[in-house]
C-alpha cells in the first residue's frame, strides 16, 4: 500500500531528528574510542535509515528525493547552532559533555558530511547503508 506524499513527509521527518542525533552520537564514539557504545548508536542510526527507506510512493525514488530535499532545507543543516540545539538534550542525556572540542568536532564533521547521509538515505543498497554507518562515520 502506498502513503499519500504528506503522510510520508511527516513520518520521514519525524524520524529526522533521531537520525541526525544517532549520527552525531557514532561520530563521537568514532572520535573518542567508545566501540561498545558506537555499536549501539549504529544500531539505532541502521534502523531510522531502513524506515526512510520502507517510505516510497509506488517505488518512486524521485519523489523520496523531493520529500528529503524539502527536510533538509527545512532543517537548515548548514547552521551549526541548528544542531546544536537538536543533539544537545541527547548528549548531555548520554552524560556527554557538550563544551568540549569532540563535541564542536561532531558538530563541525555533520556539516561537512551531511551531503553523504543525505545519499545514505536515498539509497537502496543494504550492503552500501551498513558500509557507511559501521565504517565510514
Amino acid at each position: 500500500m502506498t502513503l499519500e506524499r504528506k503522510v510520508i513527509k511527516d513520518k520521514i521527518d519525524n524520524i529526522f531528528p533521531e537520525i541526525i542525533i544517532n549520527w552525531c552520537l557514532i561520530r563521537y564514539c568514532t572520535l573518542t574510542g567508545e566501540i561498545d557504545s558506537k555499536k549501539h548508536w549504529c544500531d539505532k542510526l541502521y534502523n531510522n535509515v531502513r524506515n526512510v527507506i520502507v517510505y516510497s510512493l509506488k517505488k518512486n525514488d524521485s519523489v523520496r528525493f523531493k520529500i528529503l530535499s524539502e527536510i533538509w532545507e527545512e532543517r537548515d543543516l548548514d547552521d551549526s547552532w541548528r544542531i546544536d540545539l537538536m543533539i544537545d538534550l541527547e548528549f548531555e542525556k548520554e552524560n556527554i559533555l557538550t563544551d568540549t572540542d569532540e563535541y564542536n568536532q561532531v558538530i563541525s564533521d555533520f556539516i561537512k558530511e551531511k551531503d553523504k547521509l543525505f545519499n545514505i538515505l536515498l539509497c537502496r543498497d543494504k550492503t552500501e547503508i551498513e558500509n557507511y554507518i559501521y565504517n565510514n562515520i
